[in-house]
């Protein structure tokens, strides 16, 4: 079996697949929200006692917690974006992607040749939305969106493959 794919990233899709590879496991999606929710209900204390009491030296350790717990919510958005950002630069990224996947490998038709990916060098797929996100060992992330294939059968051959290749983290 060979499923053939051809697409071009646009820059939206680019981004929002960086930032799905790199949210925790589903076990730990909801810290980040109870993280923000703190944070939120933290800001909210300190601005009242702000108001309250006038003086900002006394209220020194509630500013450095809301601080610290901003930075630790605000990191995990940030992150993702910047490396996003970063990538989106090269110029091949760009370009039209083709290639096929088979039951061993998924081939890259690049113009300085193939480049073959075992299905063995990925540890984690995310997906969401028409999108499937694959990442390897190393640390290579390769985007599928549904557009990339010509046909609703392709892409269920595709998803099944990777649903039997990939352990999805959970």
């Amino acid at each position: 079996m060979e499923i053939k794919f051809h697409g071009k990233y646009d820059r939206k899709l680019f981004y929002k697949s960086i930032l799905i590879a790199n949210q925790p496991a589903r076990r730990k999606v909801w810290v980040l929200p109870l993280i923000g929710t703190i944070v939120f209900v933290t800001f909210i204390i300190l601005v009242i006692r702000l108001i309250i009491t006038g003086n900002i030296l006394d209220n020194a350790s509630y500013i450095v917690i809301v601080m610290i717990a901003a930075s630790f919510v605000i990191r995990s958005y940030l992150v993702p974006y910047l490396a996003a950002r970063k990538l989106w630069i090269n110029p091949a990224i760009h370009e039209e992607h083709s290639g096929s996947v088979t039951q061993t490998e998924i081939v890259y038709l690049l113009k300085m040749g193939k480049n073959e990916i075992p299905w063995e060098r990925f540890s984690r797929v995310r997906k969401s939305n028409g999108v499937i996100t694959l990442v390897t060992r190393d640390g290579l992330m390769v985007i599928f969106p549904r557009r990339f294939f010509n046909s609703d059968t392709d892409w269920r051959k595709f998803n099944q493959l990777v649903d039997t290749k990939i352990l999805a983290i959970k």
